[in-house]
């Protein structure tokens, strides 16, 4: 079976005020941005913020360079506490690439249920992001799938999008879009399903997390992930 193969070549090195004069103009109007290819750590590039990396975190060959690995799906690979990158009531787009494979492991929490971007508080409960091997009805028991959610269930508004076929252990880009009200889900550069989202769940102390839902310990993804954008 083929791979897909990505031709990106890396513009940014470690050093966040490194970026190369070429790429400046990409980073303008970014909140975050996450190059996941060096093994020194994970910096939000726009305002330095430091995420924190996960133990069982290791760094192998990815798409770009090095890649951020977990072999255990149960946490996350980095998360930020309180700390808000984006707004979900604004026009936003979020993207990244990452090899998520097919988990149908059953209950709620479930091994493999895990997260390209997540924002997340618990009290009161807020979240949305984008997911890997769940639908948009929250089933975790969903392998294969991948979803945007936005809950918030105090002012009951729940949100959500869903393809059937966006994992599968291979590398692919991932990402969702926030235009005057109509959410878009992307896989590989195409949208592959929309919905009108009205009103936000998002609140100013969220956890931001990569690879899982927000230092949970028992959501978490299996795969590397190579970058993420915001």
């Amino acid at each position: 079976m083929a791979t897909t193969k990505f031709r990106v070549k890396r513009p940014w090195a470690w050093n966040p005020g490194a970026l190369r004069p070429e790429f400046q103009s990409l980073a303008t109007g970014l909140k975050l941005l996450l190059p996941l290819w060096d093994a020194g750590g994970c910096v939000n590039l726009i305002d330095r913020k430091a995420f924190t990396t996960q133990s069982g975190v290791a760094w192998n060959s990815g798409p770009v360079g090095l890649s951020p690995e977990r072999t255990s799906g149960t946490n996350d690979h980095f998360y930020a506490t309180t700390y808000q990158s984006i707004t979900s009531a604004d026009d936003h787009t979020v993207w990244g690439i990452a090899n998520p494979p097919a988990s149908s492991a059953s209950g709620i929490p479930a091994a493999n249920h895990g997260s390209l971007f997540y924002q997340r508080r618990e009290t009161p409960y807020t979240q949305f992001g984008l997911n890997f091997n769940q639908n948009n009805a929250g089933d975790t028991n969903a392998g294969g799938y991948i979803s945007w959610i936005s809950h918030d269930p105090d002012n009951s508004l729940y949100f959500g999008i869903e393809y059937a076929n966006g994992c599968d252990g291979n590398w692919h880009s991932y990402g969702f879009r926030r235009a005057s009200g109509t959410v878009s889900l992307w896989f590989d550069g195409t949208s592959v399903g929309t919905t009108t989202m009205s009103g936000s769940s998002t609140t100013t102390a969220q956890t931001t997390a990569i690879g899982g839902l927000g230092n949970t310990g028992v959501y978490g993804i299996a795969c590397q992930i190579g970058m993420v954008a915001a």
